[in-house]
């Protein structure tokens, strides 16, 4: 869990207090106070949606009756909301657990299906009031590698598919999971984020693609050396 500060910027409408990218790990759960100030970025649209934060304070009376006044008779209640999302390493096993067709993973697809993608997102700095927000990063066991994720969820989805087998015969077949296909490096795990901008290959060979070539060399490492490998891209030290 970590507490994030930013203080107010003129012109800050303008000005990143925390510049794009992926989460690394399982999955994120964040909190921002009413300033706001959190995107998220749509590929289907190409461009940057606010995440607008709910912060009601709300009276109740004695009769249960939801009311703004400030009365000694009353308790105030306070409704704030969460952000929860997936990040990589579930995104990525995941993608590797839907496909079905390469289940010991020798040969990576060049760009790889996700049902549920992990999200681009940035900060915003406020302007004229400062931002406060707390971050909870979820991460697997440090033992497990990618490889280990993905080989439990893909057992675990061909068990489903077979106990809803009959079920699936009798839907409608347009029913199916919407699956996206993004290139390897929209994953921030899998850039080298000491590097100012992503490295591509100029030649369009995706067996040289660097983000896909830096999944195949993470694929089996305890996702512990993972971790502490991209805190050191960006000058953090402890795990």
């Amino acid at each position: 869990l970590r507490a994030f500060y930013y203080p107010p910027v003129p012109g800050g409408s303008h000005i990143l207090g925390s510049n794009e990218h992926t989460d690394w790990g399982s999955f994120t759960v964040v909190w921002q106070d009413d300033e706001g100030g959190l995107e998220t970025y749509c590929h289907a649209c190409q461009k940057w949606n606010p995440v607008r934060p709910t912060w009601n304070d709300k009276s109740i009376d004695h009769d249960g009756d939801a009311t703004f006044s400030s009365s000694l008779t009353t308790t105030t209640t306070t409704t704030i909301s969460f952000v929860a999302h997936l990040s990589d390493m579930t995104s990525l096993a995941m993608g590797l657990a839907n496909d079905n067709d390469n289940n010991d993973h020798s040969e990576l697809p060049s760009r790889l299906s996700r049902t549920w993608p992990s999200p681009r997102h940035r900060v915003v700095s406020p302007e004229q009031r400062p931002r406060a927000s707390l971050v909870y990063f979820a991460y697997p066991p440090p033992s497990l590698s990618m490889a280990n994720i993905a080989q439990a969820l893909s057992t675990k989805h061909k068990q489903q598919e077979e106990e809803e087998e009959e079920e699936e015969e009798e839907e409608d077949e347009t029913k199916t999971p919407e699956h996206h296909e993004i290139p390897w490096s929209d994953y921030y795990l899998l850039r080298n984020q000491a590097e100012t901008m992503p490295t591509n290959d100029k030649n369009g060979d995706e067996n040289k693609d660097p983000a896909k070539l830096q999944f195949s060399k993470l694929l089996h490492q305890p996702l512990q050396q993972v971790v502490m490998d991209k805190w050191n891209q960006v000058q953090r030290t402890n795990y």
